[in-house]
């Protein structure tokens, strides 16, 4: 059989019934045998959900995924119970901004993406799912862009359409992402956009480089709208010193 046993797991709230409705329907755009099998407490928000979702050239046997080889998991509860589930050589998609735990697998491929992070700094609160759909689709290529998109257009309600470019921006977001694990960049890029520049620092170049280096972690390609001058990017050097001791321990 070729095609994906995938497992999205989290809290309910977090999308992860509507992701998998996304990339069911794409995989039937494709003309691929799809499953689609939620699992979810009584609790609208806050509980435990996770949804199975089968990809496949054949006949699906069983709609159940017991074995994934993608585990999506948004959040540490999900991580620690389906972690030993996924087959040698599979891949394990985590939000890094909610789980800091490490998987401890060799024989997996582990993705910690920031997720939920990329989509409230990109002003879109709680599609952090999108986000992680869209690494997905850029590991896996499981369907067209076109056919992911027909599968997000007929999984969106009709009276939420207007969500549908947001959306879509948290889902290009993802393919573009470069940083698999959080480290000293990120980090970086975070200090330089909010520290606090004492009055002798002024010269610093301290914004533009932040968005010089945020720029590169979404893989922008926008020009900056603050000149830098020479003198100005001699004078960060003593400063990078102390931005990394403020964030020692951390590794690229």
């Amino acid at each position: 059989m070729t095609g994906h046993n995938i497992l999205l797991a989290g809290f309910g709230g977090q999308g992860i019934l509507f992701t998998g409705k996304v990339i069911a329907y794409a995989g039937l755009m494709e003309g691929m045998e799809v499953s689609w099998l939620p699992s979810y407490g009584p609790e609208m928000r806050g509980g435990t959900a996770n949804c199975s979702v089968c990809l496949s050239d054949d006949p699906i046997g069983s709609p159940l995924v017991t074995e994934p080889d993608i585990l999506v998991a948004m959040n540490l509860p999900s991580l620690e119970k389906f972690e030993n589930d996924v087959v040698p050589g599979g891949l394990i998609i985590v939000d890094s901004s909610i789980i800091t735990k490490k998987v401890a697998r060799d024989d997996v491929k582990v993705i910690y993406l920031p997720a939920s992070e990329i989509a409230e700094k990109a002003g879109i609160k709680g599609a952090a799912n999108m986000v992680i759909l869209g690494k997905l689709f850029k590991e896996t290529a499981f369907c067209t862009p076109e056919n992911l998109d027909k599968g997000l257009q007929k999984t969106i309600p009709a009276k939420k359409m207007d969500l549908l470019d947001k959306n879509r921006l948290c889902i290009r977001l993802g393919t573009e992402n470069r940083f698999q694990t959080p480290g000293v960049i990120p980090r970086l890029h975070s200090y330089l956009l909010h520290a606090h520049v004492p009055e002798h620092q002024k010269n610093l170049p301290m914004k533009p480089l932040a968005f010089l280096i945020g720029s590169f972690m979404t893989g922008s390609t926008t020009r900056l709208p603050w000149p830098i001058t020479n003198t100005a990017l001699s004078g960060f050097s003593g400063l990078g010193t102390k931005c990394l001791s403020n964030l020692s321990g951390s590794s690229l």
